[in-house]
């Protein structure tokens, strides 16, 4: 079995909606959870097909603390080795994948058959070909090398060793603006030097997003620079309040600069719509 999810407060269904429908759509054979941050007494309706798994289903014993010292996005961060942990023991998960669900994609994952040896998989934000911009370098520096916004994990003893090693931390160091801390994502600067089996991800199809865009170019059929397939795009900091901007955290590119990357944002935009997101967001969390 083999299980794709992210984690959302209801305001953000949409979003996962969109991701949910993009990743089924080019992966068949996955089933694809929403972890859904919301008490159970809020009745949230499910789509035909969809599942949508509420963080009290998964008795985390450390959970009403962490709710109590995190924020939603703090928390949100938090849970994605509690979800992933679950998938693997309740579910008998072989894969597990986490996205944000700021995502789209746009064709399969084939990591896994390319390195079968691997039991975690991350992506850095840069690679030496993205240009080396100084300004998102620095950042990488306070926020991770690596993106949290996606973690692949194959079922063995080194991606539960990690799972468990994560979760121990995220019950205590989720934070956001503490000295040295970036909730989740700084932690995955570790992987790589505790855990043997764990792959960088050198694929410039994959995590594309505002950070790498100097170095990553895309074409009309959804290739990268010409010689890669676009596995998925991260919409990190777009709002559809804000549609000139590509995204809130930048301004060294614009769409007149890079009108390769519009066409991705008019899809998202219009999934958005569609699945009701000015409904949706005038809701608040109920945690």
């Amino acid at each position: 079995m083999n299980i794709a999810f992210t984690v959302v407060s209801r305001n953000y269904l949409p979003a996962a909606r969109s991701l949910a429908q993009s990743f089924l759509q080019h992966n068949p054979g996955w089933q694809f959870s929403i972890g859904l941050l919301e008490r159970k007494s809020v009745t949230v309706e499910a789509l035909p097909g969809e599942e949508l798994l509420y963080v009290e289903d998964l008795a985390i014993p450390e959970f009403e603390a962490m709710n109590r010292q995190y924020s939603i996005f703090e928390l949100s961060c938090a849970l994605k080795p509690f979800y992933a942990h679950y998938f693997f023991n309740a579910r008998g998960a072989d894969r597990v994948i986490y996205l944000d669900s700021d995502i789209l994609v746009f064709s399969a994952f084939r990591l896994y058959e390319q390195h079968p040896e691997t039991e975690i998989f991350i992506t850095p934000h840069l690679l030496a070909s993205d240009g080396r911009v100084e300004q998102y370098e620095l950042f990488m520096l306070q926020g991770g090398i690596y993106n949290g916004g996606f973690v692949g994990l194959r079922r063995g003893p080194q991606a539960l060793d990690f799972l468990g090693w994560w979760k121990d931390r995220m019950t205590k160091y989720s934070f956001q603006g503490k000295p040295g801390l970036f909730v989740d994502q700084v932690w995955l600067n570790h992987a790589p030097a505790y855990f043997d089996r764990t792959c960088i991800v050198q694929d410039p199809g994959c995590n594309v997003a505002y950070w790498n865009l100097t170095g990553r170019k895309i074409s009309g059929n959804y290739r990268v620079n010409e010689a890669s397939d676009l596995i998925f795009f991260h919409y990190s900091g777009y709002k559809l309040g804000e549609p000139d901007r590509m995204s809130v955290y930048q301004d060294l590119l614009s769409f007149s600069s890079r009108p390769d990357v519009k066409p991705l944002f008019d899809t998202y935009a219009v999934m958005l719509r569609e699945l009701g997101h000015d409904e949706y967001s005038r809701f608040k969390c109920t945690l």
